[in-house]
């Protein structure tokens, strides 16, 4: 292998290593390790802590009329642990799928050029890994908002009913709700209608980066996790929920990895759920095993060599020996026959008749 890759590295422009396995699976010599966002591995999307703080939760009909936040806290919390495993599923079978495709070259690639070309070829699974969950995503918030399907929350449609006097019997209705008193916005009309999530009871204390609306998803959708990133904001819903308070210690998300993340703590979990939670694909490959599996039995190049002077000087005291040579056999020759045409012409000069006339 060093061999080659010497050869590779000094005529990198004629060097050819035909591999004797064009075709090799590219789980024989890398390894990938994805990375989720840290709420994934946290405490706030386990069972247990959703089931400890709203253990008491009772009367939500009540929550949902004043708008009050204990009514979608456990449905958002539901909604965040859903899309973590879904995203992770979608990872791993991206990864598997990945890996069980080939890397073809007829001919040993380059440590530098290996690298790059596996890079790419991350790069453009990370690309497309998110496609398939964000459409079949998209296609259901749309078909429950096209159906108009009434939230058991009731938080998008409530039931009014009617009396016109004089009569007995009343009629049941199903009545848009309304957000954001500055623009109206109706249930009826889109699901993204959106109010800043807070506590109503016994006094209103607005709860920062989160929000409700017409549906918990599309309310989660487009809140932040910027809460989560804050004791102080933790420990407000924790105090304003009747659960056990005690049990289940729930730490803040690490602002310190914030550096090196890919979002930041008011990116919308929208955004982080169209990337699938993905922090980083880490891809460890392994040359040597590459170089393995492609087995080059020759190598082949070629090379332009520049002469050096005593290469020259050699090359031209060659050529005089070769020329003395030749000219030691060939000189008497051509004065041997250079003396016959001249006693030929002689001759024929001698012989010739001039006639007189008198």
């Amino acid at each position: 292998m060093l061999k080659a890759q010497q050869i590779q590295t000094d005529y990198s422009d004629t060097a050819q290593c035909p591999c004797a396995k064009i075709s090799i699976p590219l789980d024989r010599f890398i390894n990938i390790q994805p990375t989720f966002h840290q709420i994934c591995s946290s405490v706030f999307v386990t069972d247990e802590w959703r089931n400890e703080l709203t253990a008491n939760l009772s009367n939500m009909s009540y929550y949902v009329q004043i708008g009050d936040y204990r009514a979608f806290i456990s449905a958002h919390l539901q909604f965040v642990s859903g899309l973590c495993q879904q995203s992770i599923v979608q990872v791993n079978d991206a990864v598997r799928s990945f890996m069980s495709t080939s890397l073809v070259t007829g001919q040993l690639l380059s440590q530098t050029t290996f690298y790059t070309r596996l890079e790419n070829l991350l790069s453009r699974a990370r690309t497309n890994a998110p496609t398939i969950f964000v459409r079949a995503f998209q296609l259901a918030r749309d078909i429950n908002h096209g159906n108009g399907l009434m939230s058991v929350y009731g938080s998008n449609f409530e039931f009014v009913t009617r009396r016109n006097p004089p009569a007995v019997v009343s009629t049941l209705l199903i009545q848009s709700k309304i957000y954001n008193e500055t623009t109206n916005c109706l249930c009826a009309q889109g699901s993204k209608c959106l109010n800043p999530a807070m506590f109503t009871s016994p006094t209103h204390v607005e709860i920062k980066g989160l929000h409700i609306g017409c549906l918990p998803s599309e309310s989660l959708l487009a809140s932040t996790f910027e809460c989560f990133y804050d004791s102080n904001c933790i420990d407000l819903i924790r105090n304003h929920m009747f659960g056990n308070k005690n049990r289940t210690l729930a730490l803040p998300l690490n602002d310190s990895n914030v550096f090196n993340s890919n979002y930041n703590p008011n990116t919308t979990i929208n955004n982080i759920a169209s990337e699938l939670f993905i922090e980083d694909w880490s891809m460890k490959a392994h040359y040597d095993r590459y170089f393995t599996e492609c087995t080059p039995t020759n190598c082949f190049y070629s090379y332009t060599e520049r002469a050096n002077p005593f290469y020259v000087a050699t090359t031209l005291l060659g050529l005089y020996g070769g020329l003395t040579v030749v000219l030691r056999w060939w000189s008497p020759r051509l004065v041997k026959l250079g003396r016959q045409v001249q006693i030929y012409y002689m001759r024929k000069r001698r012989n010739n008749i001039i006639p007189v006339t008198t």
